[in-house]
């Protein structure tokens, strides 16, 4: 089974999301931190 490649918008969504630059999040600023840049606080 071949596996399924993602286009550039998918790709640049998936980013954005994962950046909590897609929509409004109510995650403390520390934890958001932590999943963001993987910091520990």
């Amino acid at each position: 089974m071949a596996e399924r490649v993602l286009t550039t918008r998918e790709l640049n969504r998936a980013v954005l999301a994962r950046q909590l630059l897609l929509e409004r999040s109510t995650l403390a600023p520390e934890r958001a931190a932590e999943r963001v840049a993987g910091l520990r606080v």
